[in-house]
Parts: structure tokens; sequence; C-alpha cells
């Protein structure tokens, strides 16, 4: 019964007794009547308050239990929201970072020539190429960038970076940083373990990146 319905029945009773009592005093015409109506009166009046009061403590448990639940789930709810905004900025702090690292790495590519490749490592359980700058030439720097380049033509497979640097050998190391063919790198990933010589027709040449979106937008005609 809905809570509406209930408030008109409980009306109609109310309005019902109190015609019949009406009826009851026109009929005797004495005093203790009307008395006895105004007590009927004070009693419904105290009856309805003391009934509402009777509702609230019944559904006080309910309510309580939802406002628990609501209150747990605005807790898990900001939790959530504090960690998307932990990874936003982690997410933007790297991107700031790998963005600089292209500037720097594609750039440096441009001042050391590409070294000749000389052999395949797995070293320290990751897997890296081996290069040999020429003598004479100024040791290549950390975090300079090249592209892996079928040497014929000039497809990308991938994109390294020095990560060490053996002066007396003239020798760099370089790590994977980009797997565009997967397929390929894995292949010599697997074959390093048992034969470091490098696939033939493979090279490393200067690395560049294209321009940012926002650089190459013609601007907007106002």
């Amino acid at each position: 019964m809905g809570y509406r319905l209930k408030r008109f029945v409980t009306a109609l009773v109310y309005l019902s007794g109190a015609a019949a009592a009406f009826i009851a005093i026109v009929l005797a015409g004495d005093w203790w009547a009307w008395l006895l109506l105004g007590l009927l009166v004070l009693a419904a009046a105290y009856a309805l308050e003391a009934w509402k009061y009777v509702v609230r403590a019944y559904r006080y448990p309910q309510l309580e239990l939802k406002l628990a639940q609501h209150e747990t789930r605005i807790g898990t709810l900001e939790a959530s929201i504090e960690q998307l905004k932990e990874e936003a900025d982690l997410r933007y702090e790297e991107g700031i970072e790998e963005g600089m690292t292209r500037v720097i790495g594609s750039q440096q590519s441009q001042w050391f020539p590409p070294p000749r490749l000389i052999a395949l490592s797995q070293r320290s359980g990751s897997f890296n190429l081996v290069g040999e700058y020429k003598a004479g030439e100024k040791p290549i720097p950390i975090a300079t960038r090249y592209e892996v380049q079928v040497e014929a033509t000039e497809e990308r497979r991938g994109v390294v970076e020095v990560v060490d640097v053996v002066q007396e050998r003239r020798l760099v190391h370089l790590r994977c940083i980009e797997r565009t063919v997967e397929e390929f790198l894995v292949g010599m990933e697997e074959k390093a373990v048992t034969d470091p010589t490098p696939p033939p027709g493979i090279c490393l040449a200067r690395m560049s990146y294209p321009a940012p979106r926002a650089l190459t937008q013609a601007p907007t005609q106002r």
C-alpha cells in the first residue's frame, strides 16, 4: 500500500470515528458525552503522533544501513578519483620525460654518426645490440637514439638507445625501446642466445621523429 493511500485510509477512519462520536453526542445530549468526545479527539491526536514516531523508529535501522552503504560508496569513489589523479600525474610526467628524451636522443644522433652494428647480446638478461664507432670519433653519449633499419630499403624495424659506452674498445650497447616490427626483433632476440652475429643487411641510422601535430596543423582563420 502506498504512503498516500495509507494516509487517506487513516484520515478516513479518524473522520468516521469523529462523526460517530458527534452523532452519539447529539442523540445523548449529556455533558459527559461532550467530555468523551474531547478525550477521543485528544487521544486520536496523540495516537497519530505516537504512530509517526513508531514508524520512524522502525525505519531507522534501514536508513542507517543505507547511509553506511552510501558512505562506503562515496569513500570508494573518492579513493578511485585520487588514484586516477595520481596515475594521470604519473603519465603526464612520463610523457614529458619521454618527449625530452626523444628530442635529446634524436638530436645527438645527428651529431654522432651511427655506429657499425657488430653483435647481438643478452647482457644481464636484457637483449642489446652492440655497435662500434670509428677510431678518432668522439664517444657516443648515453641516451643517443638510432633507428634499426633494413639497409637496402631504409625501412625501420625498431628504435634503440645507447645505455652503455666502452671507450677503450669504442663499443656502445644499445637497448631496444621501440619494436616497430615485433616479429623481426623477437627473432633477433632469440638468435642472440646461440649466435651473436647480427642479421645481414641490417644497420643503424640517424633517428628522427615526426613533428608534433600542433606544429603541423594549419593556423585557424579568424
